[in-house]
Order: C-alpha cells, then sequence, then structure tokens
C-alpha cells in the first residue's frame, strides 16, 4: 500500500449542514524567480520567448505572465530587510547551474529556432531522449540559465 504524504497547505471546513470539520487541501502555484543581470535584457526575451505579458515592473524586479503562469525576474542585488541572510547571484560557474527551467512548447524545433533568434544559445539540436516520449533540448537564456524546450510526443 502506497501512503500519501500530509498536505503541507491546508486549511480545515466546519460544513454548515452537519458541522463536520473536514481538512481541505488549499492549491499552491509554484512560480520561479529568476536572478538576472540585465532586466531590461531578460523582459525582452521572456516576454518575446514565452508570449508573456509584463505584470508588475519595477527598478529592479519584473512579473511576467502567461495564461496562469507567472515568472519572476528580480536583478542580483544585496537582500531585502525581510531575507537579511540569503541574496540572489547570478551563476557563477560555466558547467554548473542551480535549476533548470523547463518550458513545455507545442513545437520543440520550432521554439528552438526562435529563442535563438531572441539571442539564447540553443546547446545542441532537439532530439528524442533514450526513453522516448518526448523530444527537447537545452538552451541558455542571456544571463547563461538553462533552459529545456521540451514537446511532448503523440502516445507519451
Amino acid at each position: 500500500m502506497v501512503m500519501g504524504h500530509p498536505k503541507i497547505f491546508s486549511c480545515q471546513v466546519q460544513s454548515p449542514l452537519n458541522g463536520i470539520v473536514m481538512t481541505d487541501p488549499i492549491e499552491v502555484s509554484v512560480a520561479p524567480l529568476i536572478a538576472v543581470s540585465d532586466l531590461d535584457v531578460s523582459v525582452e526575451f521572456y516576454t518575446r520567448a514565452l508570449g508573456a505579458t509584463v505584470r508588475l515592473r519595477l527598478q529592479h524586479y519584473a512579473l511576467l505572465e502567461t495564461g496562469t503562469q507567472r515568472l519572476h525576474l528580480a536583478v542580483a542585488a544585496s537582500p531585502p530587510p525581510d531575507r537579511p541572510q540569503i541574496s540572489l547571484a547570478p551563476m557563477s560557474t560555466a558547467d554548473s547551474r542551480p535549476f533548470l527551467l523547463v518550458l513545455q512548447v507545442p513545437d520543440c524545433d520550432s521554439a528552438a529556432e526562435g529563442i535563438a533568434a531572441l539571442g539564447a544559445r540553443v546547446l545542441g539540436p532537439p532530439t528524442v531522449p533514450p526513453w522516448g516520449g518526448e523530444r527537447r533540448c537545452f538552451a541558455l537564456d542571456p544571463d547563461g540559465h538553462l533552459l529545456e524546450l521540451n514537446q511532448a510526443l503523440p502516445g507519451a
């Protein structure tokens, strides 16, 4: 038997009909925040690459939206007063990254061509990995963040 994990984000609701207290999960969405070196360049890249719109733009921060998804961009700088111990920093080594941003796309080949035209460095042609089910390629955005363009294949 597989045991489920308890929901970290939940609330208790008392039914007005029968008084039973139930625990309901609260829907949580995940929206990455990427540290960037040039906010203007990154906003231009991601709005064009993702078809996103700028929801909020400040001097050192931008919030982009595409559909129900959000992407936060912030200039690497000193930490704010409510997070004084840890600052955001851009990439520091040529061969390692702290995260991979997977972008689900309908056509990996055209997406690779499109982001290359926007200044991304595509690291290799789109391929189907040995396990199948997807066509993908990898690229670096203008700040060197690792992107995976991922196209689900029919039947996967």
